[in-house]
């Protein structure tokens, strides 16, 4: 019943990278309430500079407060939907990216693709730049997420670049060439070569040669190169930091082909420490690729509210240059905490010069130079002495006993207490070994394998998915914000991020549970249950997150079909679902002929004529999704239309999909990009909150609309009020077309009317009907008006 993505393993989670994090998610470490907890040190997380931050918050409050001179520009930004990003914000970002590599290239905002974190970010380039079955090479030991984040929902391929310790892990062209080769032998058509520099696990900056060599290559194959840069302000020793852009353009290669074929990634979720506000990019010389890849972005958007708050910040030069300068001193010196306590202990690192973690040797402490010791070591390292550390073969290194080490992410009085366990596991390892006395088992703790999906229960093949995408922070509508905006005043805490007037903005900041609040969601249900006047109940653990709608209906079209497979939708239907639902996802759309002659009812007739014309097609039916109250009808679907659909979807055993974004149409934040999907199918959960993480949704803002929420005599008064205005204001347009001559679908809900002039068509055709829009949309002197001259001309 579901697709492959969602009923298999692909998504590349159940690594053990991930499931250290599920360890440590069980018994984290705490040094006052659970000292004997786990210490997380699988998070590259910096922790260092918040207080540089927080300093300049604390002397710039309108950033936060969402003032301008004093004067607030809520509303301009809880309506800001242009994709393209705010041109102030873009503008001081590519400012920054150019100061961090000492001004030696110049970057153009126009070429510059805003994303909900590099995630998304290094997901739509591949989007962008390969098909279904197309590799990219990537040297190894690589980031063990980029198994999910470029292959689980594209179906990119990645053939390993084979780096070793030998020479420290350079990309040499030997092992270009030889990845190139093994990609040939398996039919792969390789795309490109992504990288990341400074590189994640290793900490290391790309030298010169090695991004000459990557050069060479990718002129020679005629291929991508994609430099994945979200470390490049961590860099805290020497060598400095080499982009690609600035490779290039000192061999003066802005004019070949391979300008246009490279493609940066970066983020403000390393540099800055500021992950839980899901800010990430795309930099690209090729218009092809800016202009697709901005268009993807509408599946996951960086909330107009974060984007406010951070181009103040990044504004402020003299505060940019500071942090950057302070942060690196203090990320050399925890480095070196760690590897002298490691050091303490025995244990040596690779040499390294930036990010927040260190590459550390462990193969002396292995039973036997294999992956299964390695594995055996890491369970011990987790459950013995807890410690999550991410080993060697979760990033794919070719010889185990390497692991990644954390170091930014914690206070320093945690960090000795690591080392401390480090130095025990040590004792624990060598000492037997030099004894010849047996060596120290591992406790019976067993590590959950729980990754991977349950198979699927068939008491829910009948179960249906019900979409609440973007129920509540819906579409574009003026009428109601002199309610929202009383309400901020009297209650600064929801934009200042503060709780018990203390600031929660650190907290925030370094969120990253794919799950959401739970503040957020537990409110959220409860609306949700109100708006239908709680005549049912919503489980907070059933609810997935996303950035706006738009990511909803994706990750449901990528969780319940797959590629050639088939939804049926009534028509008419909202345009954008030719996006939102086969752009990426490869899903086909067969129309369910609904006609003016009923009042554009759904009937059991034209559900089976749709199933019909599939079949005809060879196309294979996985549900039908349809908007309650629909778009662009502006009606609610009636008992006797549901039944229909309940009846078809029984009988033919596929899922229903109700996007009820319009079932209250009412707090309106389109720019903050809250969106989410409901189930009560937890395999659909389970496979749509991973694939949240492809656009989550900012934190700042989930606590902002969840104090807002909070208040249920403000919602309950919002809605009662902003829904009589809206039955006002349609009341008014229907009036004004009855007006000129015009009548209407009758209607009862969303924010717009479904308008007949087809007595104005000089053709019962499409082409006429165009004819007649360009004269509306082209005719200057409104819509009145125009109506008027085409009465005329009619």
């Amino acid at each position: 019943m579901l697709s492959k993505k969602a009923s298999c393993d692909s998504h590349g989670q159940d690594s053990s990278y991930f499931l250290g994090w599920q360890e440590y998610e069980k018994n984290p470490y705490d040094q006052v309430q659970n000292p004997n907890g786990i210490i997380q040190m699988g998070l590259a997380e910096n922790q260092l500079s918040f207080d540089l931050i927080e300093s300049w918050l604390a002397s710039n409050p309108d950033a936060l407060e969402l003032k301008r001179n004093g004067e607030s520009v809520f509303k301009e930004l809880a309506l800001f939907q242009d994709y393209n990003g705010f041109p102030a914000f873009k503008n001081e970002m590519v400012d920054f990216m150019a100061s961090m590599r000492g001004n030696k290239v110049k970057f153009d905002p126009n070429k510059l693709v805003l994303t909900a974190g590099s995630t998304s970010a290094n997901e739509t380039l591949m989007f962008c730049l390969a098909d279904r079955g197309d590799a990219f090479l990537l040297p190894i030991p690589y980031y063990p997420g980029f198994d999910r984040d470029l292959k689980w929902r594209t179906e990119a391929e990645i053939v390993p670049i084979k780096c070793t310790s030998a020479n420290g892990y350079k990309i040499t062209e030997t092992a270009l060439e030889e990845a190139y080769q093994q990609a040939q032998k398996f039919n792969l058509k390789v795309k490109g070569v992504l990288v990341t520099n400074p590189s994640n696990p290793l900490g290391t900056t790309m030298t010169r040669l090695e991004l000459n060599h990557l050069i060479d290559f990718a002129i020679e194959k005629e291929i991508h190169i994609i430099s994945d840069e979200i470390y490049s302000g961590t860099v805290f020793n020497s060598p400095s930091f080499v982009s690609i852009a600035e490779a290039l353009t000192e061999r003066n290669l802005e004019d070949a082909e391979v300008w246009n074929r490279c493609h940066i990634v970066y983020s403000l979720s390393k540099d800055l420490g500021l992950p839980g506000f899901r800010v990430g990019m795309i930099y690209s010389n090729n218009q092809a690729v800016v202009s697709a890849a901005t268009k993807m972005s509408s599946f996951g958007l960086v909330s107009a509210q974060t984007q406010y708050t951070l181009s103040q910040m990044l504004k402020d030069k003299k505060f940019t240059a500071n942090y950057m300068e302070e942060n690196q001193k203090r990320l050399k010196r925890r480095k070196e905490m760690l590897v002298c306590g490691l050091k303490g202990a025995g244990i040596r690192c690779l040499e390294s010069n930036a990010g927040l973690f260190c590459w550390v040797d462990m193969r002396h402490l292995l039973e036997s130079n294999t992956f299964e010791a390695e594995k055996k070591l890491w369970k011990k390292v987790v459950c013995e002495f807890g410690l999550n550390i991410s080993p060697g073969s979760s990033c794919h290194c070719s010889e185990p006993g390497w692991f990644r080490m954390c170091f930014a992410n914690m206070s320093e009085e945690t960090l000795m207490v690591a080392m401390q366990r480090i130095k025990a596991l040590v004792e624990s390892t060598i000492v037997p070994q030099q004894t010849g006395l047996s060596k120290s088992r591992s406790k019976n703790v067993a590590i959950s394998m729980l990754g991977r999906f349950p198979s699927q229960n068939r008491n829910l093949s009948y179960i249906r998915l019900l979409l609440l995408s973007n129920a509540i922070f819906s579409r574009k509508t003026m009428l109601s914000f002199d309610l929202i905006e009383p309400w901020l005043e009297s209650n600064p805490h929801a934009l200042e991020l503060k709780r018990n007037e203390e600031s929660v903005f650190r907290e925030l900041a370094l969120f990253q549970d794919y799950t959401g609040f739970p503040a957020f969601k537990n409110a959220l249900v409860e609306f949700l249950a109100e708006m239908r006047g709680n005549k049912v109940k919503f489980d907070p653990n059933k609810l997935v997150l996303t950035a706006g709608s738009t990511p909803a209906n994706e990750t449901l079209m990528f969780c319940l079909a797959d590629p050639g497979e088939a939804f049926l939708i009534p028509t008419p239907y909202y345009p954008g679902f030719d996006r939102d639902l086969k752009w990426c996802t490869g899903v086909e759309i067969v129309p369910i002929h609904c006609t003016s002659a009923n009042g554009f009812k759904i009937t059991e007739s034209a559900l089976q004529e749709a199933y019909q014309r599939a079949q005809k097609l060879k196309l294979k039916v996985k549900g039908v999704l349809f908007t309650n109250p629909s778009n662009p009808l502006g009606t609610t679907m009636t008992r006797l239309e549901l039944n229909h659909i309940i009846d078809f979807a029984i009988a033919k055993e596929v899922h229903i999909v109700s996007d009820e974004i319009y079932s209250g149409t009412t707090f309106n934040y389109p720019s903050f990009r809250v969106g989410m999907l409901y189930s009560n199918n937890l395999t659909v959960v389970s496979a749509a909150t991973k694939m949240s993480s492809f656009g989550l949704i900012s934190s700042q803002t989930q606590y902002m609309l969840c104090e807002m929420l909070k208040d249920k005599k403000f919602r309950t008064n919002y809605m009662e009020e902003n829904q009589k205005r809206l039955k006002k204001r349609k009341e008014m347009l229907v009036c004004g077309l009855r007006g000129a001559g015009l009548r209407c679908l009758e209607s009862n809900a969303g924010l717009f009317c479904w308008v007949d002039m087809r007595h104005l068509l000089r053709s019962n055709t499409f082409e006429a009907e165009n004819e007649l829009l360009r004269v509306i949309v082209l005719n200057p002197v409104g819509l009145r008006c125009a109506l008027q001259t085409c009465l005329k001309q009619h």
